[in-house]
């Protein structure tokens, strides 16, 4: 899955995702936002990519 990051440090981002951390898909829709990266990424990828809830040893 391609994936771009960008770190923009701007108060205004800040103030409108309400969090430190947003991820964006390419149309515009927020999939999550956190104030800490989420302590299984492979249960948020799998969630916002459809496939359900991420399960250990079962890749995503």
């Amino acid at each position: 899955m391609p994936l771009t990051v960008l770190d923009i440090d701007l108060p205004a981002a800040r103030d409108l995702y309400e969090r430190d951390l947003v991820l964006i898909r390419p149309d515009q829709h927020v999939a999550w936002r956190g104030n800490q990266l989420p302590t299984d990424p492979g249960d948020l990828v799998a969630r916002v990519t459809g496939a359900g809830p991420h399960q250990p040893g079962r890749p995503v």
